[in-house]
């Protein structure tokens, strides 16, 4: 077996218990573990008394989400059946306590033949090949989401913008509510 060297360590100016012989060190290891054992007990109490109040929390909370999910969701049909009427040519309506409207969603490319597509964009696009192919030969629709229309068109695919609706409160710290009822 191989000797090992003996390592310094520096302590940063910590206050040192004094080990004269090998049964005070087994003091030292028993005491360590009665500690760790301390340690452990106060963890598990600690983490059994953060899972009551995350229960407490979840039933609590998860009526008011889901009051919360009916509101938006009574928002958006009442956006979606009178947007002419109320929004006109906007997306987003401010009102007293918050707004509501539509934003822009991700851009899908929508490709009909992916094949096709691949062998239209190694024939068209030979500048932008690099770009717009990854490595395995499959085609990156993100690359491609900064073709125009047109290019999109001659390769066989088309952008297909989708708006997600979106509702949000003021805080109710900026918001003059007036009196509250109680």
């Amino acid at each position: 077996m191989a000797k090992m060297k003996k390592t310094k360590r520096v302590t940063s100016g910590v206050l040192l218990f004094p080990i004269a012989d090998k049964q005070a060190a087994d003091d030292h290891l028993k005491r360590i573990g009665e500690l760790e054992l301390l340690v452990a007990e106060y963890t598990a109490e600690a983490a059994e008394q953060i899972n009551m109040v995350k229960g407490d929390l979840e039933s609590n909370t998860t009526p008011l989400q889901a009051d919360i999910e009916r509101h938006r969701l009574s928002l958006e049909a009442f956006a979606t059946n009178s947007r002419d009427a109320v929004f006109g040519k906007k997306k987003t309506l401010k009102l007293q306590f918050g707004k509501f409207g539509w934003r822009k969603g991700r851009t899908v490319i929508e490709i009909d033949d992916a094949d096709g597509t691949m062998q239209l964009i190694k024939r068209k696009l030979k500048a932008l090949i690099g770009q717009l192919i990854v490595t395995k030969e499959s085609i990156d629709k993100k690359a491609l989401g900064k073709l125009t229309d047109e290019q999109l068109t001659r390769v066989g695919a088309r952008r297909k913008v989708t708006e997600r609706f979106f509702a949000e409160p003021e805080l109710p710290e900026s918001v003059d509510y007036g009196p509250t009822k109680t």
